[in-house]
């Protein structure tokens, strides 16, 4: 089996999908889940496909996915079309991996760390200190699709067919003051998600879980001092530019992995020249992603500075100081949660620190960096 191409626990968002949609998957020109219909002057049958993504197109993520759907019906010449529901409106976050499993949607951008227990390996992406190479991390997921017969079987399992994965930027970490090293963290109050709470609780901070669209507020009101578990693109999205000026990159790395999946048995009914064209888009998807990521970090940096912010990168030793604090325990429950479905946990993790140590050919540059540069 091979994939198209090369954001430990459940989220504590929570969301349901919206009531009264009559929720239909895998319609091509009316007729039955991955049955096309009469072929055009191209002579690809006329096929009609429904992606869900609790995402915005306001987004780098966004972006690509209105170049994927745009890219296929031009290669289609308009034979394919794909109807994309935005921000939840087919299926919610955590509800995206499951509805395309069970044919609720044909296609989907999903997010790994909403599904710890259907995606156990893939939760290594959790696990902090390991990279901040998003070119390396997306394509080290690529190529564990195409030789981890464990990884393979994580998504077989639930008859979804990963077409491109997309490792989230780095996290980074925001404050009224600078976010200048660990000591930093103690005794005060920062936003955490998932296993990042366990790392500010280490360094001596009190995590506490709150949604993204309760940053700005909780910062104006004082009731946090500080922000983690967000990328550097996103800053300029909630304005927390205003009331927490200053940003740093701890060194914790990259967090969370996205990828655009298919229904399988969909796909796999689809006419062979049809899955051509999504193949071939999809192996684009990925450089139209970092070519986003780029935009959307400048803008943010142009933001920051704006406010007179600051934007910095920890040192080596303060990084390694605050990973210190952890040891092997995030690694641990990791490797307890994942093996207990009978995988070879150690060989996964083992063959995953092998590919993100190794250099990746791209023109992408660091934003968080780059701004730092300034």
């Amino acid at each position: 089996m091979s994939v198209v191409s090369r954001d430990l626990r459940r989220t504590l968002l929570a969301a349901t999908i919206a009531s009264g949609l009559l929720l239909t998957a895998g319609c091509a020109s009316g007729a039955d889940p991955g049955v096309p219909g009469d072929a055009g002057d191209a002579g690809i049958p006329s096929t009609s496909l429904q992606l869900a993504t609790f995402l915005g197109p306001q987004t780098p993520y966004g972006a690509a996915i209105e170049w994927f759907v745009d890219e296929v019906a031009e290669r289609s010449d308009g034979a394919i079309t794909i109807e994309v529901f935005w921000e939840g409106g087919l299926l919610n976050g955590p509800d995206v991996l499951t509805g395309v499993a069970e044919g609720r949607a044909d296609l989907g951008f999903s997010n790994a760390n909403y599904s710890p227990a259907e995606l156990p390996l893939s939760q290594v992406i959790s696990v902090p200190f390991l990279s901040s190479d998003v070119v390396a991390v997306q394509s080290a997921f690529t190529e564990l699709y195409e030789t981890n017969q464990d990884y393979q079987n994580e998504w077989s399992n639930l008859g979804v067919r990963p077409l491109a994965f997309q490792a989230v930027t780095p996290m980074v970490m925001l404050g009224e003051t600078a976010p200048d090293g660990v000591d930093w963290i103690a005794g005060k109050t920062v936003r955490a998600t998932s296993v990042m709470g366990n790392a500010i609780q280490a360094a001596g901070g009190n995590a506490v879980a709150l949604a993204l669209s309760e940053l700005y507020e909780s910062a104006e009101r004082g009731l946090i001092n500080g922000a983690a578990s967000l990328n550097f693109g996103t800053i300029p999205s909630i304005s927390l530019q205003e009331v927490m000026p200053h940003v740093a990159d701890p060194g914790t790395g990259i967090y969370s992995q996205t990828s655009l999946i298919a229904n399988e048995s969909v796909y796999s009914g689809l006419d062979e020249s049809v899955r051509a064209i999504l193949d071939e888009a999809s192996a684009q998807f990925n450089d139209v992603y970092l070519d986003q990521l780029a935009v959307f970090d400048a803008q943010a940096c142009d933001d920051v500075l704006a406010v007179d912010g600051s934007v910095t990168q920890w040192s080596e030793d303060e990084t390694a100081a605050w990973q210190d604090l952890l040891g092997d325990s995030i690694v641990d429950e990791w490797k307890s949660a994942a093996g207990a479905g009978g995988a070879n946990v150690d060989a996964f993790f083992d063959e995953y620190l092998g590919l993100i140590s190794q250099s990746v050919d791209s023109d992408y540059v660091d934003g968080v960096a780059a701004c730092a540069a300034r």
